[in-house]
């Protein structure tokens, strides 16, 4: 069932459905877009006077569901000191109320009750009527009565009533109406016509699509303005009058409008508006005479016709042996019901809706029914003669319906049912009629309602129905990429036609489509739903098929399910349509495409066989990765390229003390171990700079200008940009940043030769990955202690650290967030080997770190549950280091190392399903440094180094200390 529409507390004929489809290919249809009569307010959950709208989410690549709240944007109309209240009743009726009524949608009608308005006849010219009409009656024309020519009329219309026409009879001349036109009324015992209009000059007879030239003895008049609760009730009750102008019994047409003449442009909205009696026509607007176009939105009017053999047609407009150039507008809820027959909740055609080509014979491309949309319109029967058909349009003739200019166009929520048996049906086409879709510059539709024709018609039907014909449907575009058709449901026993478009049947529901025959005119792109646990998919199947102009391109496939095995083959395509599938990008028929399920990747071809055509559909590649969906592997990528790369990064530049200090000659480091001992005769000797011979020892005194290697600050940036080239893993491209700020203590002298400084840092970290569509970004921190020991030219560190960092991933599915663990244990030793009296340096070092990764559990942005185990990495990198001591203070150096990843595998589960477990090869690193001192106090430091193999890339630190105040301690 659906959810309502409410206009009065319970308002059966105001029925809105609970599905409202709006997508694209790419981009978001949003509410914006419908906003002329109504409001829409995003609400968590269905509920009272609510729509359902599922919107196409590029980043999820599916259909969300979205729940927007329905209300009248506007509720008070006019102006002045005096009002009037009116509210639907229970029973459907709209009726003027006392005092408003807690909730229920009131009405308010406000108008200057010193500037009413008698009621006017006009026999001759007036220039201009401007004022409130309200509650006038009359038997033709309440307010207005006009057989000469009245110029403009402009006001607001209130309750007035009359048989024909219960605002405005007019059966001359207008060139202008505008207002507001609320609770007036067209009654009478046979025939009541325009509750709130009636146009009355009468055409040539016959059909407009019977005459090559439809001539009116009046011009053409423009209606704007907002037409509410306004009727036209046929019912015996009512008192009868002398003029019939219509041979049927108790026949109510036009709620608000009746044409039966020639009318311009109307524009306006159309709410509660209703029609009723044995025959009821055009719950807002009937017409048997021109309309040039009409422009609004249609909410909730209806059109009920009551006996046994009753009609009911057109519960917003009802085109009758007219003609209506164009018709755009939202059509919400509309409604026709009858005992008997009941076609076209929204709108009913039995003639012309469109421009007509009288030469060629045929609709003129880009006229109809333009950039409109259709909600929860029914058309309902009951009876013993019931029978109901088209639940938002019934058409009796060739019909366009165009989308262009970037509309979607959408069909959901519409049905008919026929004495309690409901049916999902949006349009009818009786007739042999042809019913062409057209999209042009990036419009689309969304039919997420059935389509039928040649229905089975009962007794009661009318006559033009009773012809069983065979009807078309086209679907055309101007642009294959750029147009779209969402054929989320049937169009049953329909001659098919498709061509220049994209159909999308994705709905994650296979279905089976059924028509009567499918012909491809030009090349189509297909976008399909797949089931691969039970080897079925969306498809077409036909009695047969015409000649083909082109190929069915599936370019897009919805994957439901994984395969039982490593592969599935599943049958596409029928003998007759065959030889014009293509694979993916349509080049060749055998073209191998992609596609995806939240856990695993295929690999897909088609394979044309004598007895049809299949997809085939391969799991697996060389690199055990290649058999699962990127989307999946954001966790093992970020523990190995993200979170493992920062720990052992930050651990590797947490010695900064031991960086500095180690590569300065021996009797340089005894120097300043000693610093309160040697100085004297080394006044103005820099400690950095110096060469071993500018020292001297005979004379102890203090100087200050050693102390700024002792204890200090020190701030380390690093980065580096890389592709981690994971083992059993993608190729990753990686950023791994940082900064590091640390505290150096003074040395303290232990026994047997050993000093130490104690150190402690922390810092900010992060990295960002990118791989296969999937970007990562990591952000974090940690805090850490190093000891260093130095004894002669022997030199040994330890460190430990700890962090934390939190990580979102962009996949295809959307962005998904997980929060990690860091820790780690590194060690660091080495020897200096001094030449010429250390002004050459050879230093052999043996870096070992041990880093722990937990990454928390969580469930991504496809709805798979992520369970990761720690990983745990031992690592060993040895190094040599050659360094040179210049005079001027400057140390160049250059390094080269090989780094091994030991038990570094990880272990992650995706819903149970083992992911493949990733590592990073041993690579080799090489490069060159450079540091030195400023005025005494200050060193800087800069280093580039590359890598090869496992990961490859340039790292890069640089960063600066600087000495505290003398003699202060730690």
């Amino acid at each position: 069932g659906g959810v309502k529409l409410s206009l009065g507390a319970d308002f059966r004929r105001l029925s809105l459905a609970s599905c409202a489809i709006l997508l694209s290919l790419s981009t978001v249809v949003y509410a914006e877009d419908l906003e002329s009569a109504y409001t829409l307010t995003r609400v968590d959950s269905k509920g009272e006077n609510t729509i359902t709208k599922f919107e196409w989410n590029s980043e999820l690549n599916r259909m969300e569901p979205v729940y927007y709240r329905v209300d009248l944007a506007q509720k008070e109309y006019g102006s002045g000191s005096d009002v009037k209240y009116f509210e639907w009743a229970d029973y459907g009726a709209f009726e003027e109320i006392f005092n408003p009524t807690e909730g229920k949608t009131t009405i308010t009608a406000r108008y200057d009750a010193s500037n009413l308005q008698e009621p006017l006849v006009g026999s001759s010219y007036i220039e201009d009527v401007n004022g409130d009409f309200v509650e006038n009656d009359d038997v033709m024309g309440g307010a207005i009565y006009n057989i000469d020519f009245i110029k403009n009329i402009k006001g607001n219309f209130i309750a007035n009533s009359a048989s024909l026409g219960g605002a405005i009879f007019n059966g001359g001349k207008f060139s202008e109406i505008s207002g507001n036109f609320i609770g007036n009324s067209a009654r009478d015992a046979h025939n009541a016509a325009g509750g709130a209009i009636y146009n009355r000059v009468t055409p040539n007879p016959g059909s407009v699509l019977e005459s090559s030239e439809a001539e009116y003895s009046e011009a053409a008049f423009n209606i704007s303005g907002n037409f509410i609760g306004n009727s036209a009730v046929a019912l015996p009750g009512a008192d009868p009058v002398s003029f019939a102008f219509y041979a049927l019994s108790t026949t109510g047409m036009g709620g608000a409008i009746a044409n039966n003449a020639s009318i311009g442009n109307i524009t306006g909205n159309f709410i509660g508006n209703y029609a009723s009696g044995e025959y009821a026509y055009g719950g807002a607007i009937s017409n048997r005479g021109n309309i040039d176009n009409i422009t609004g939105d249609f909410i909730g009017n209806y059109a009920v016709g009551s006996g046994e053999y009753a009609e009911a047609a057109g519960g917003a407009i009802a085109n009758s042996y007219g003609e209506i150039k164009n018709i755009t507008g939202n059509f919400i809820g509309n409604n026709v019901q009858s005992e008997g027959l009941a076609v076209g909740g929204a709108i009913s055609n039995e003639d012309l809706i469109g421009e007509w080509y009288y030469d060629e014979g045929k609709l003129v491309s880009g006229t109809g029914i333009v950039n409109s949309s259709f909600y929860g319109n029914y058309a309902k029967a009951d009876g013993e003669n019931a029978l109901a058909a088209g639940g938002a349009i019934m058409t009796f003739t060739d019909l366009n319906i165009v989308a262009k200019d970037g509309y979607t166009s959408v069909f959901s929520g519409n049905y008919t049912e026929v004495n309690g048996e409901r049916d999902d049906n949006a349009i009818y086409a009786g007739y042999g009629s042809t019913i062409n879709f057209e999209m042009k510059n990036g419009g689309k539709f969304v039919m997420a309602d059935n389509i039928r024709g040649d229905a089975a018609p009962q007794d009661a039907s009318l006559e033009r129905i009773t012809v069983l014909e065979s009807y078309k449907v086209n679907i055309t575009g101007d642009n294959i990429d750029n147009t779209a058709f969402y054929m989320l449901n049937d169009m049953y026993d329909a001659d098919l036609t498709v061509g220049q478009t994209t159909l999308n049947t994705v709905n994650d529901s296979i279905h089976t489509y059924d028509v009567n025959n499918f012909t491809l005119s030009n090349n189509t792109k297909m976008v399909v739903d797949v089931d691969l646990a039970n080897e079925t998919m969306d498809r077409f199947t036909s009695n047969g098929y015409g000649e083909h102009n082109g190929d069915l391109i599936v370019s897009g496939m919805n994957l439901l399910s994984d395969s039982k095995g490593d592969s599935a083959e599943i049958f596409f395509a029928e003998e007759g349509l065959k030889d014009n599938v293509l694979n993916g990008t349509g080049e060749l028929p055998d073209k191998y495409q992609t596609a995806y399920t939240p856990i695993y990747k295929y690999n897909v071809n088609y394979d044309n066989r004598a007895d049809g055509g299949y997809f085939v559909f391969n799991r697996g590649g060389q690199n055990s990765s290649d058999s699962f969906n990127p989307s999946v592997l954001s966790t093992p990528v970020a523990n190995q390229a993200g979170s493992q790369a920062v720990i052992n990064e930050t651990v590797r530049f947490a010695f900064q003390h031991m960086d500095l200090f180690s590569q300065l000659p021996f009797q340089q480091r005894i120097a300043i171990i000693n610093n309160n001992r040697y100085a004297g005769v080394n006044n103005g000797v820099n400690a950095i700079s110096a060469s071993r011979y500018d020292v001297r020892t005979d004379t102890p005194q203090y100087n200050s200008e050693f102390e700024m290697i002792n204890k200090g600050f020190w701030v380390k940036p690093f980065t580096s940009f890389e592709t981690i080239n994971l083992n059993n893993g993608p190729d990753v491209d990686a950023i791994t940043y940082g900064t590091l700020v640390g505290f150096d203590s003074n040395f303290k002298e232990l026994k047997r030769g050993w000093y130490n400084v104690q150190s402690i840092y922390g810092g900010y970290n992060g990295s960002q990955l990118s791989y296969d569509g999937v970007d990562t970004t990591l952000n974090g921190g940690v805090l850490g202690l190093t000891e260093t020991f130095y004894k002669g030219n022997f030199f040994t560190a330890l460190t430990a650290t700890a962090g934390a960092n939190v990580g979102s991933s962009k996949t295809m599915y959307g962005n998904e967030d997980f929060t990690a663990l860091l820790a780690g244990i590194g060690s660091k030793s080495g020897y200096n080997f001094e030449f010429k009296n250390g002004k050459y340096i050879l230093q052999p070092i043996l870096f070992m770190n041990y880093s722990f990764v937990n990454t928390f559990d969580y469930t991504n942005a496809a709805g798979v549950k992520i369970d990761s185990d720690p990983l745990h990495t031992f690592q060993i990198n040895p190094q040599l280091k050659f360094i040179s001591n210049l005079k001027n203070g400057w140390q160049p150096y250059a390094s080269v190392g090989m780094v091994w990843n030991v038990l570094n595998s990880s272990k992650v589960r995706a819903n149970d399903v083992i992911l493949p477990k990733m590592s990073v090869d041993p690579y080799v690193e090489y490069g060159v440094g450079l540091q030195r001192n400023w005025k005494d106090r200050f060193t800087g430091f800069a280093q580039a180094m590359v890598r090869n193999g496992g990961r490859n890339g340039v790292a890069l630190t640089f960063g600066f200390r600087w000495a505290i105040g003398k003699g202060d301690d730690l």
